[in-house]
């Protein structure tokens, strides 16, 4: 099938020299042309469920103001419920779509570990945009 990424997706794929507490950082995030490529929204999550065919992930419908919500998969159910799949979050919204397990992802939902590998939690907004219905759809981060 597919064609070679290495790593994603493998089974069994221990990255050697991976710290214990969580994979290595994908990109280099000191340079600014890698943080100037995202575009990270404010969405709106509704309908989380477990995936159909992959008991780790959750495929969830996020509105981010476009003409109807994505469909995001994410690999959170280890570490989330699915009551906590709810409400705004944040979302990197121009990514290529991938089907994930067969099921199309159009997204990803950020989501961040604490350093000694126990919690997992979705990035939220800040106070003031999670009292604003308004909030979905804005950007967060995109530099031109």
């Amino acid at each position: 099938a597919g064609g070679g990424k290495a790593g994603k997706g493998d089974k069994g794929g221990k990255v050697a020299g991976a710290a214990a507490a969580g994979p290595p950082p994908i990109f280099d995030v000191s340079d600014p042309a890698v943080i100037s490529m995202l575009d990270i929204r404010v969405g709106s999550i509704s309908n989380p469920r477990v995936h159909p065919s992959a008991d780790k992930l959750y495929v969830e419908d996020i509105d981010i103001a476009e003409d109807k919500p994505r469909q995001i998969c994410s690999g959170l159910v280890p570490y989330i419920p699915v009551q906590g799949m709810s409400g705004l979050c944040c979302v990197v919204s121009n990514l290529k779509s991938r089907k994930m397990q067969g099921v199309d992802s159009n997204g990803m939902v950020l989501a961040a570990q604490s350093a000694d590998g126990t919690a997992v939690e979705l990035l939220r907004t800040s106070s003031h945009l999670t009292r604003a219905k308004e909030a979905v759809g804005c950007i967060i981060f995109m530099l031109p």
